[in-house]
């Protein structure tokens, strides 16, 4: 190859790279883009599932611990061992269970422990195959229809003090509500 031949060879390789110049960026930048986003989508699912997780671990408290004290009362209000913790709630559940027929004291009771079953039954890792919504969801009705038969009106607290409304987290993210 002569001189020229050699400058003319050189100057079409140099020509071909400042053409691609655009499209080899452009493709750097959209991997470097893409695995970036994939970084800060995982930080925020991360944060997003932990506050919602959060969330449902104290809404599943609250059912669980009512449906136990209301157990307790409904069934041991006729020995009197209640009285060392009585309050409000004691003496409405205790007048509700007396004006119960055994019927519908036994069907507040059978909802009762099937609330405290959905509750110790419900999933604590993410399953692809379960539907966490709709065993939320099912406890919540059983939660409601429980208060309707024994008469009193209890909601979870945080949903009362605002910090959380429905559709909205803890972590103050939308549209994730169950």
């Amino acid at each position: 190859m002569t001189n020229a031949e050699e400058a003319r060879h050189t100057s079409s390789l140099d020509l071909d790279v400042v053409v691609h110049l655009d499209e080899t960026w452009y493709q750097e930048g959209y991997q470097e883009g893409g695995e970036a986003g994939r970084r800060r989508g995982r930080r925020e699912g991360r944060a997003v599932g932990k506050a919602k997780g959060f969330e449902i671990g104290c809404e599943l408290g609250f059912y669980k611990a009512c449906s136990q004290i209301w157990l307790f009362v409904i069934k041991d209000s006729n020995t009197g061992e209640g009285e060392k913790v009585r309050s409000k709630e004691f003496d409405e559940i205790a007048a509700a269970k007396a004006i119960m027929d055994t019927t519908a004291a036994h069907r507040a009771i059978r909802t009762l422990e099937g609330i405290i079953k959905i509750v110790q039954d419900f999933p604590r890792q993410n399953v692809a195959d379960v539907d966490m919504a709709a065993h939320v969801q099912r406890l919540r009705a059983k939660f409601r229809a429980v208060t309707s038969m024994l008469g009193i009106s209890v909601k979870f607290p945080l949903h009362m003090s605002g910090r959380i409304s429905d559709g909205e987290t803890a972590g103050g993210v939308g549209a994730l509500s169950f």
